[in-house]
């Protein structure tokens, strides 16, 4: 298993890998940079997309195009990046807090994590229903990260990077309602910080280690099945995707580094031992 530079993008902070099975295309964006790419597995070109701000994250949005997540709320986003009009809002936040990933849970809810880099105990998990209501479920984390569900949509992973911990929830997907938490992995200083997920089809979940120059897959009770090593220590995010859900897509990051090379801030790509989940859509 051994990762390729698929787009140099440079990114200062590469995030959100999507598959979109409509365009058969990879699509992310540069959380810290007014830009979003997508990436065509079949011709290996790369497009890159202005946009007037920075987005956080993205979701595929059932009704065509993408959900953007930015410090305003949600945005509509159609599928060549032009914004349209602000969803749904976040509410105030505060100065230090900035909004991070998302994820769609399987009917059409989207999940959104705010927090600090600085500030522990701050961050919170806001879930906005499929009107765009906002209701906040999680709290007292500090940098929420990459979320997901399990097959059966019965559980839901949450990496908070700051705590250095991958947990997971219990899931009921008819209310979108979390129970009792448990620690699925701990990292300890050297692994580096938790931070995007994934979860393939036989319930391993996938994470991206910032600082740790590796993706780990895990197991639904925390056992460390695999582990892919990158030629980068900042690696930012994961997701599974391609025509028959069997390519491993890695974004990574450049930023606050003295030195980079060609591979800092790419966008890997490699075959997944495991098929991946259809993609989930935003209902919004």
């Amino acid at each position: 298993m051994q990762p390729e530079v698929v787009a140099a993008t440079r990114d200062l902070v590469g995030e959100s890998p999507r598959w979109d099975s409509r365009t058969a295309r990879l699509v992310w964006v540069d959380a810290e940079q007014p830009v979003a790419h997508a990436y065509n597995p079949a011709t290996r070109d790369v497009v890159d997309y202005r946009l007037p701000a920075t987005v956080s994250s993205l979701a595929l949005r059932a009704s065509g195009g993408y959900v953007a997540t930015g410090r305003d709320g949600l945005w509509e986003v159609d599928q060549e990046f032009g914004v349209g009009h602000l969803l749904a809002e976040l509410g105030p936040l505060p100065e230090s807090c900035l909004v991070n990933d998302s994820c769609c849970d399987p009917a059409g809810r989207l999940w959104v994590g705010v927090g600090s880099e600085g500030e522990a105990g701050i961050g919170r998990v806001d879930r906005f229903n499929c009107d765009g209501g906002l209701e906040t479920l999680l709290t007292g984390y500090s940098l929420p990260n990459g979320i997901g569900w399990s097959p059966s949509g019965t559980t839901m992973y949450l990496a908070d990077s700051y705590q250095r911990t991958v947990f997971a929830f219990p899931y009921e997907i008819g209310i979108g309602m979390v129970g009792e938490r448990r620690v699925l992995y701990r990292a300890n200083e050297q692994e580096g910080l938790p931070d995007g997920l994934a979860v393939d089809a036989e319930g391993g979940v996938w994470v991206a280690f910032w600082g740790g120059g590796c993706v780990r897959r895990l197991s639904p009770s925390g056992q460390v099945l695999a582990t892919i090593a990158l030629p980068v220590r900042q690696v930012a995010s994961v997701t599974i995707g391609g025509a028959a859900l069997d390519h491993l897509y890695i974004t990574t990051a450049s930023h606050g580094l003295s030195s980079t090379s060609g591979a800092d801030g790419a966008l890997f790509q490699l075959t997944s031992p495991v098929a991946g989940l259809p993609p989930a859509f935003c209902s919004m």
